[in-house]
């Protein structure tokens, strides 16, 4: 399996996990799930741009798109916290 695939199903399933921890504080099971996949396909984008190869193994893969999955989540936590009622309309 490429990395990039791992990186959807790690970044998704991160995403469902953000979702599942900070249920009504977060923004929606839809935008949790799109930052995680953001960031782990980013997290992949930016160690093959730095030169180091995922392609070591499905673990390697894992463990980066799960980093970049939390760190996409986290960042963007801090930078814009949610209140519960930012995106009401998307609340699966």
């Amino acid at each position: 399996m490429s990395p990039e695939m791992i990186a959807i199903i790690v970044g998704l399933f991160a995403g469902w996990v953000a979702d599942f921890i900070v249920k009504d504080r977060g923004y929606g099971m839809l935008a949790d799930l799109g930052l995680g996949l953001a960031g782990a396909l980013l997290a992949v984008i930016f160690v093959h741009a730095v030169g180091v190869a995922v392609d070591a193994g499905w673990f390697a893969a894992v463990l980066v798109s799960l980093v970049g999955a939390a760190g996409g989540i986290g960042v963007q936590r801090r930078v814009w916290p949610g209140s519960g009622s930012a995106a009401p309309g998307i609340r699966l």
